[in-house]
């Protein structure tokens, strides 16, 4: 959120305060709606909510080798760095993840804070696939999210529901077939099959699926 309102800030702070996860990256709140630098210390207008301020920042060199240590219970991993580097002052915040090298070594590179009846997570990194990976795993987790179905690399799943009966999309994005396994068994809309347990998804090919209607007692 690189450009921030008062209106934003406002709204994302209620967010958090009523049990929502708020989750902040590098160069959040620089400027305002009238795209001018903000006379304050960033992340400007939610550094409050956010429960920190920014010591310092870095542009990286391409060739930058560094790495952020994360040490939370639920992450505890390293993952090369590049681009930008935040060096975070916590003021109520927590730390969970450290800057490896360079002269901001073992500086705060990410924080967690309690804001209400939610947290404000900020991420003064940026990182590669894995990084955001691992990052969309853990804030999952701390939203209490489960995936719909536990699916590979590539293969996307989507729930809707018309009126009672819920509706399974799957969608094979690789241009080979891939496997996944069911966690129950369902009628497949498109072609009638009744599917479960391990089954292949054809390449670029797509599964509308419908639960089994268990026989009324």
């Amino acid at each position: 959120m690189y450009i921030l309102t008062e209106e934003t800030a406002s709204n994302l702070e209620k967010f958090a305060a009523e049990g929502g996860i708020v989750v902040f990256t590098p160069r959040t709140g620089v400027k305002d709606e009238s795209n001018t630098v903000v006379n304050m210390k960033l992340p400007g207008l939610v550094a409050r909510m956010a429960g920190i301020e920014i010591e310092e920042y870095i542009s990286m060199p391409i060739d930058s080798d560094n790495h952020v240590r994360f040490g939370h219970p639920d992450l505890e991993d390293e993952f090369p760095t590049s681009i930008w580097a935040d060096v975070i002052e916590p003021k109520e915040a927590r730390v969970v993840a450290w800057h490896s090298q360079d002269f901001y070594a073992e500086k705060p590179a990410a924080t967690i804070n309690n804001f209400g009846n939610g947290k404000v997570i900020y991420l003064g990194i940026m990182g590669d696939k894995a990084y955001y990976n691992a990052i969309a795993r853990w804030i999952s987790g701390q939203a209490r999210i489960k995936p719909l179905i536990e699916l590979p690399q590539g293969v996307e799943a989507s729930e809707r529901w018309h009126g009672e009966k819920r509706l399974l999309f799957i969608l094979n994005h690789h241009s080979t077939a891939k496997e996944i396994t069911l966690n129950s068994s369902f009628i497949d809309l498109l072609s009638g099959k009744f599917l479960s347990g391990r089954i292949s998804i054809g390449a670029f090919d797509v599964l509308i699926l419908t639960d089994v209607e268990k026989p009324k007692t």
